[in-house]
């Protein structure tokens, strides 16, 4: 998938997309939560960081890609898919991350220092998934590129939160749960009859 740029903000120039590491295949289509999709591009729009958390199977991976795709189909900035899942080493992120830029270190330039010089003031969003295992050295890297890089947004999964102070959390309910909790919300505004009838139909 070629990603391109559309107009970034004031003073900041779209980053290249050419060697970005394109999204992954998803073998599923995505339906059912665009109410969901909805509400996390909106709070991306008015944070930085924003990280999805959630148990295993919770959709976390999924509705971070469904909205990267709605980002990269917009064309408002470019999208860099960061996979966390296999990287064992943290103290290898900044090379991950460099990688999936299409990046290599060359010269003086440490990983981190590669990334921030290479984004410098361009508008970009990372999205780095699966970051539970190295939850203490993402943090430290995405503290370090926001204040280095001011048009970059960073949208995260993980099971466990950011330490970073920039950081907006949004849980991830199963679907089973998701369900369940709406029709306990619809069984509490119903007459006493209703909410009878609402017993029997669970049974």
């Amino acid at each position: 998938m070629t990603q391109r740029s559309g107009d970034a903000a004031p003073g900041s120039a779209p980053a290249p997309a050419d060697n970005f590491r394109p999204l992954p295949a998803q073998l599923t289509s995505f339906v059912g939560r665009e109410q969901e999709l909805a509400e996390l591009e909106s709070l991306l729009h008015a944070t930085r960081l924003l990280t999805l958390t959630g148990a295993g199977g919770s959709g976390k991976t999924r509705l971070a890609h469904a909205l990267a795709e709605r980002i990269v189909r917009a064309q408002t900035t470019s999208v860099v898919w960061v996979e966390l899942a296999a990287l064992t080493q943290p103290e290898l992120l900044a090379s991950e991350v460099a990688g999936a830029m299409g990046l290599r270190d060359h010269g003086h330039a440490c990983g981190d220092e590669l990334v921030q010089q290479t984004v410098a003031d361009r508008s970009l969003l990372f999205v780095l998934d699966n970051c539970e295992h190295i939850v203490d050295a993402v943090a430290a890297l995405v503290d370090a590129l926001l204040r280095a890089c001011p048009n970059v947004r960073v949208l995260a999964t993980s099971r466990e939160v950011s330490a970073a102070g920039w950081c907006r959390r949004w849980h991830c309910q199963t679907r089973k749960l998701a369900r369940r909790a709406s029709r306990s919300l619809r069984r509490s505004s119903c007459s006493s009859k209703e909410q009878y009838l609402w017993r029997r139909l669970s049974v």
